[in-house]
């Protein structure tokens, strides 16, 4: 799988040989979970607890600097394995809540809580889709590599902003899926080659990634004030330690406010 992947010059042409679907250049919702079950969710959680702790620091910092975070609640939308959701409870006093609605992820995120036991927060098994029943008047969202993998993103960016307080923020970290695809190869990393099921489920969840200019004209039609740019991390570098993200070539980060 490795010698054909890295000689594909599209991610077109590596979903066609993967999964035997043409693109035809515009987004594809290939996965059929939402969320990670299975080996590829304990993989990817054994990956990040390894490899990726300084960057769940770097996002965490970025988020503080880009969203002017000083205190108040946090909710983490698809928090997968938790890990996100815990760093950003180190920086806090207050409540920080993490929901997926992968059971397997929550099994995983459980038990990464009873290894560092931090007393604000809470995990709960909660669909995008019924999100503002969950919870209201939240005063920020955390939204980190997810918002493709819903089955109707607009629809999940409506229940989000309506869980907002006013004058509260949502912030959004992914992948563009018109990124410098050489470079979106690099991102998979030694450590994810390991596992041709993660391999796959990286390239599926690429296809269904917004560009900066899609997600604009989404969110410009549910009429939100927002801001995107390139990723770089704010407040910190990125530096060799842990997986290299390529995250100011490959991510975008919207930031949308109430």
């Amino acid at each position: 799988m490795r010698q054909i992947i890295e000689q594909t010059k599209t991610l077109e042409e590596a979903v066609r040989f993967l999964f035997n679907v043409e693109m035809d250049d515009q987004r594809a919702l290939i996965l059929e979970e939402q969320s990670m079950s299975g080996e590829v969710a304990t993989t990817y959680d054994q990956i990040g607890s390894q490899a990726r702790s300084a960057t769940y620091q770097r996002i965490t910092q970025d988020f503080i600097q880009r969203t002017q975070y000083r205190h108040g609640t946090i909710l983490e939308v698809g928090c997968g394995s938790g890990l996100l959701t815990f760093a950003l409870a180190e920086h806090t006093k207050d409540i920080v809540r993490g929901i997926d609605i992968s059971p397997d992820m929550l099994t995983i995120a459980f038990k990464n809580l009873l290894s560092i036991s931090p007393d604000n927060v809470r995990l709960a098994r909660v669909d995008v889709a019924e999100l503002p029943e969950y919870i209201k008047d939240v005063e920020y969202i955390v939204c980190r590599n997810a918002l493709h993998r819903f089955k109707n993103p607009q629809q999940a960016l409506k229940n989000m902003y309506k869980s907002l307080e006013t004058k509260g923020k949502i912030y959004i970290r992914d992948l563009r899926r018109d990124a410098d695809w050489k470079t979106i190869v690099k991102r998979i990393g030694e450590e994810r080659w390991k596992h041709p099921a993660l391999v796959r489920d990286y390239i599926g969840a690429m296809a269904g990634m917004f560009t900066i200019d899609e997600l604009a004209s989404t969110l410009n039609d549910l009429g939100f004030d927002f801001s995107i740019s390139a990723g770089e991390y704010l407040g910190t570098k990125e530096t060799g330690e842990g997986m290299k993200e390529f995250a100011s070539e490959v991510e975008y980060v919207c930031v949308i406010r109430k």
